[in-house]
């Protein structure tokens, strides 16, 4: 299995392709990894408090 810096390099595409085709769950963590901030964010303009944010986005 390639190092995680490899998988880092992947696009959105290929990183799911990967996760699909190995069935290897723990690499969606990348993906939400690289979203995580821009969906809590995107909440937080919506719900004007950090706690529902947090709710919305489950980042916790």
């Amino acid at each position: 299995m390639k190092a995680e810096q490899d998988f880092n390099k992947l696009s959105d595409e290929e990183l799911v392709k990967t996760i699909v085709s190995s069935n290897d769950t723990l690499l969606f963590e990348i993906l939400y990894d690289r979203y995580a901030k821009m969906v809590y964010n995107k909440c937080r303009g919506f719900s004007k408090r950090d706690d529902e944010a947090e709710d919305l986005a489950q980042e916790k």
